[in-house]
């Protein structure tokens, strides 16, 4: 091939862009299209548990979800449904191993030091209770500048996120895409999403900066791409949360008090500016968090502190497109 012929394949393939090199990044959602997310969680640091010394631990999990568009406005901002379809993971604490694949359907846990009380017992009941809240499917708001607004019941996500620490920080919020600027973009130019001050309420804090970079755009078979990069810090401080608000009168109210929450990653997404959609996430980076359990006394909260220091976060997200959601 040429270069003449080249340089007209390349203008055609990449037809979103003007000739002036300016991009123009769009969420393009149509109503009725469904997304499958294959999200792989890889972590590695050490748990604290109480007074007692700290553990090792490592966890990979993946994550399979739904995101179906339910309807979108002459504005391009769209209705979005997340359901939750799957998660399966093996983690391992100090000497212990633990493999637990969860559904809608059944929750079925193997865990190394449940088996030396009682061999016989695989399936664990007593707490699936709070962890089918993951399950409930979220509603979000998506502008076409990818502003997204959590449409459901946030207490429902903070009532699971006591049971599972991993997907509250990796597994629940990272979907993969990001905000987009208003402006046509050249390769170099860079744009932030934060937060000036710190959101609060109560005792609580919010704090989240994201600062993003349009690193190169490609042609990956026909279909003009950007790679966007991205450094995200999020920080949580004092937040309350009830864990069995729904719980019979004869059962302790519990509540979960998360004294800290931060991550810091970095990472890409691939975009297909035609689509106007993300395809794949790679995320980098540390996270902390530490929350204890209690009953509704301040004393009670802060009896047991669990821990976590995550010196390693390795998050892959690729995006399917399909018509209808396949079965698990």
């Amino acid at each position: 091939m040429n270069a003449l012929r080249l340089l007209s394949f390349c203008c055609v393939a990449l037809s979103a862009i003007s000739a002036a090199g300016e991009v123009s990044l769009r969420y393009q959602w149509q109503a009725g299209d469904v997304f499958i997310l294959n999200k792989v969680v890889e972590v590695a640091g050490t748990i604290r548990g109480g007074t007692g010394a700290p553990q090792t631990m490592s966890e990979r999990a993946r994550i399979r979800k739904a995101v179906t568009v339910e309807s979108v406005d002459p504005g391009g901002r769209a209705q979005l449904r997340v359901a939750l379809l799957l998660v399966s993971a093996t983690k391992s604490v100090g000497e212990d191993e633990i493999q637990y694949s969860l559904s809608p359907e059944r929750v079925v846990m193997d865990d190394t030091r449940l088996w030396r009380r009682n061999p016989n017992e695989q399936e664990i009941s007593p707490k699936v209770g709070p962890l089918r809240q993951l399950f409930h499917p979220r509603a979000i708001e998506c502008s076409a500048q990818g502003r997204t607004k959590n449409l459901s019941s946030p207490a429902r996500w903070l009532e699971a996120a006591s049971q599972s620490d991993l997907f509250h920080l990796f597994g629940i919020g990272e979907e993969g895409w990001l905000p987009l600027p208003e402006r046509a973009l050249e390769v170099g130019d860079t744009w932030q999403d934060g937060l000036a001050a710190p959101i609060r309420s109560g005792t609580s804090q919010l704090w989240h900066d994201t600062r993003l970079r349009l690193e190169r755009l490609e042609d990956r078979g026909g279909a003009p791409l950007a790679v966007i990069g991205f450094e995200r810090e999020r920080q949580i401080k004092d937040l309350q949360a009830d864990v069995n608000p729904s719980a019979p009168q004869n059962l302790p109210p519990l509540k979960a008090y998360f004294m800290e929450s931060r991550q810091d990653l970095t990472g890409w997404v691939e975009f297909n500016i035609e689509e106007g959609r993300p395809l794949r996430c790679q995320t980098e980076g540390q996270a902390r968090l530490r929350y204890s359990l209690g009953g509704r006394l301040a004393s009670e909260l802060r009896a047991l502190v669990v821990e976590y220091d995550w010196e390693r976060v390795h998050v892959q997200t690729e995006w399917e497109r399909v018509r209808n959601v396949p079965s698990r």
